[in-house]
C-alpha cells in the first residue's frame, strides 16, 4: 500500500501534463521539457522542505539540489535534446541517496520515475 499511493500520484499527475493541441515536435518538446521542469522544481521544494524540518540532512538535500539546478540548466538550454543529460543526473542523484531519504522523498521521486520512465 505504501508503494501504490506514490505510484497513484505520479500516475495521475502524468496524466495531467499532456496537452492535446500542442502538435509540432518543438511544441512537443518544450511541452515535455516544461512538464519535467515542474516535478524538478517540486523535488528541490519537497528536499529544502525536509530538511526544513530536520527529516533530511544537509549533505542529502545539497545532493538533491545539485542535481536540481543542473537539470534546470540543462532543460532551459536544450528544450528538445534534454533527456539523456537529465535521466543520467537523476540516476546518479538516486543512487547517491539512501532508502530512507527515498521514501521521504517518494511522492516527488516516483513522479520523476514515471515522466523520466527510469
Amino acid at each position: 500500500m505504501k508503494y501504490l499511493t506514490p505510484f497513484l500520484v505520479a500516475l495521475f499527475l502524468v496524466g495531467c501534463t499532456h496537452n492535446p493541441n500542442v502538435t509540432t515536435p518543438a511544441g512537443k518538446a518544450n511541452q515535455a521539457a516544461l512538464a519535467i521542469s515542474t516535478r524538478v522544481g517540486e523535488l528541490q521544494e519537497a528536499a529544502i522542505s525536509a530538511n526544513a524540518s530536520g527529516g533530511l540532512s544537509d549533505a542529502d538535500a545539497v545532493t538533491v539540489v545539485k542535481f536540481t539546478v543542473a537539470a534546470q540548466k540543462t532543460l532551459k538550454a536544450t528544450p528538445d535534446g534534454w533527456r539523456v543529460t537529465v535521466q543520467t543526473g537523476y540516476t546518479a542523484m538516486k543512487l547517491a541517496l539512501s532508502q530512507s531519504v527515498k521514501t521521504k522523498l517518494a511522492v516527488a521521486l516516483a513522479t520523476l520515475d514515471a515522466l523520466l520512465g527510469v
